[in-house]
């Protein structure tokens, strides 16, 4: 039996889950739920849309009482599904492909865990607000082999025994660890091109404030002895470490501190440099 497991925070899913149990009805002998938690969403008008998805077959949409984070909410589904294997999807995707289901039935057996993948739409299709997210989306996300939470098929049972770190809190890196992890268990990731489309871009403010999260996060993350070697091969812990082996951090972030304001305003213009977002995220993770 397939669990569709999808988080839900202040989007609107209707569509999406249409689309998947649809996909889902046409495999005649899958036997398939799709789980939809909302994570107490502020937009309380999207509870009464979303619960549309109550009517659909084998689908259930179901408010939390209070939020309870990207980790918790992940380990709460994959607790309650009854399938032997989960299919992770995140709110604001949507299937490149109307074979999106049939393929991942077709490759179910290949590995422990399959990933498949993210895309984005075409920036003619993009305004300016969210041109940052959608920049480092495209160059950074797309088409790349690592192991992301947006879209992945895992059996039960591997992630019954390791689930997501819930001390992580706010948004950044649960992924990474929880793909180390994996690796560390001698568990098999095949990457497959089975991708959805990442419909839920954030402005740049949004995108920021959740960059200096991510960060917190990361450094965090390298100051734990078991996560250490899970972060080790990122680029900004590795330009960290250069630093530090210089003695240089600190005179780094006292040399770009005074340049943030700059390089912010890049970042909210219509051509946001990549490289000077990687320089704030280094002063970011120094600073911790």
């Amino acid at each position: 039996m397939l669990s569709i497991l999808i988080p839900v925070y202040n989007y609107n899913i209707t569509a999406f889950v249409w689309d998947l149990a649809s996909q889902c009805a046409a495999e005649k002998a899958l036997q398939y739920e799709i789980l939809c938690y909302d994570d107490c969403s502020t937009d309380k008008n999207l509870h009464q849309i979303n619960s549309a998805v109550n009517q659909l077959p084998y689908c259930t949409y179901q408010v939390l009482d209070k939020n309870i984070g990207r980790s918790k909410i992940r380990n709460l589904l994959a607790d309650r599904a009854k399938g032997d294997m989960l299919l992770f999807l995140d709110c604001d995707g949507k299937p490149c492909s109307k074979d999106f289901i049939h393929t991942y039935i077709n490759n179910k057996d290949g590995a422990d865990v399959i990933c498949g993948g993210t895309k984005y739409q075409n920036k003619t299709a993009i305004s300016s607000e969210y041109l940052l997210h959608w920049k480092n989306g495209k160059a950074r996300e797309e088409g790349k082999k690592h192991f992301t939470t947006n879209n992945f098929l895992i059996r039960k049972e591997i992630f019954a025994k390791l689930g997501f770190d819930e001390t992580l809190t706010g948004y950044g890196h649960e992924d990474t660890v929880f793909g180390e992890q994996l690796k560390q268990n001698g568990y098999r990731i095949i990457h497959i091109d089975n991708p959805v489309y990442h419909l839920g871009l954030k402005k740049t403010d949004k995108f920021i404030a959740d960059t200096q999260n991510a960060e917190r996060n990361l450094k965090k993350l390298y100051g734990k002895e078991q996560y250490t070697s899970a972060v080790s091969d990122l680029t900004i812990v590795k330009a960290y470490k250069k630093l530090e082996k210089l003695h240089l951090a600190k005179m780094y972030s006292r040399i770009i501190e005074p340049l943030s304001p700059l390089i912010l305003k890049n970042l909210h213009s219509a051509c946001p440099n990549l490289r000077l977002l990687d320089l704030y995220k280094l002063n970011l993770f120094i600073k911790g």
